[in-house]
């Protein structure tokens, strides 16, 4: 019998990344669902129960790197290896440039950007070794269609497009 395809999520609480959960679960991966908080899990956890989907629900902040680091030790001790990574873990802020603070730039820019670096430092060394995985990163339109006050989010999007551009000739 074929071994499940590993699938992690992040921002697996809700929106997409809870979606994209379901979904592959059901498609018979086994599904890390990671989750900002333990009371964000509570309703994937009940769905996965009641349908007997092959998820595990784990809290793992991005914005952590220990958070993230004992999160991945645990899926890569449980299951071995991760063949997806979907990384969707996100926060938006709409406010101007003036008066966004540089604590909340570096807020949006720590979920957005670099809690996606942070997942996939994780993963990239195996996926490497094995010659094969897939690494998918929610952006937005907002990266090449500014708005006023999207200047944190959007600037977030862009740079992490820009750093998965480069991810991809790089490997």
């Amino acid at each position: 019998m074929k071994r499940p395809h590993v699938t992690v999520v992040t921002g697996a609480g809700a929106g997409i990344g809870f979606a994209i959960s379901l979904r592959q679960a059901r498609a018979s991966d086994q599904v890390w669902a990671l989750v900002r908080s333990p009371e964000s899990g509570h309703e994937i956890s009940d769905i996965a129960s009641r349908e007997n989907l092959p998820i595990e629900v784990r809290v793992a902040d991005v914005t952590s790197d220990s958070s993230v680091a004992k999160a991945f030790e645990e899926i890569l001790r449980t299951s071995g290896q991760v063949d997806r990574l979907v990384c969707n873990a996100g926060v938006f802020l709409g406010s101007t440039v003036e008066s966004t603070t540089l604590d909340e730039f570096v807020a949006v820019f720590d979920v957005n950007y670099f809690g996606v670096v942070r997942t996939i430092k994780e993963v990239l060394p195996g996926m490497r070794e094995r010659g094969e995985g897939t690494i998918l990163a929610l952006s937005s339109q907002s990266s090449e269609f500014i708005l006023p006050t999207w200047a944190a989010y959007s600037g977030s999007k862009r740079a992490l497009e820009a750093t998965l551009e480069a991810l991809a000739v790089e490997v």
